[in-house]
């Protein structure tokens, strides 16, 4: 094989790596990570408005036992669910 075909070939190559690399896009996505019933799960962080430590939780009357009341966010009422109660 000549130098010329060799030098060629490894241009080749070298171009097509380039072109793999450029089509080739790394996309870093964010999760939250919660504990639920002995177990983990990842949320997607662009489904996630909002994350409330500790807000009073409003008891009300007659609901399902998963409901554990109403949380006044910004003035929105907002209902609280017990998600360890609802997947057992």
């Amino acid at each position: 094989m000549a130098d010329r075909e060799v030098l060629e070939k490894l241009s080749g190559s070298e171009s097509r790596r380039a072109e793999a690399e450029a089509v080739v896009e790394r996309v870093w996505r964010k999760f939250i990570v919660a504990g639920l019933i002995g177990a983990r799960y990842a949320i997607p962080a662009a489904d996630v408005r909002e994350i409330v430590i500790e807000a009073p939780i409003h008891y009300v009357p007659f609901v399902p036992p998963y409901v554990r009341g109403f949380v006044n966010r910004h003035g929105e009422p907002y209902t609280a669910v017990d998600l360890n109660v609802l997947f057992r």
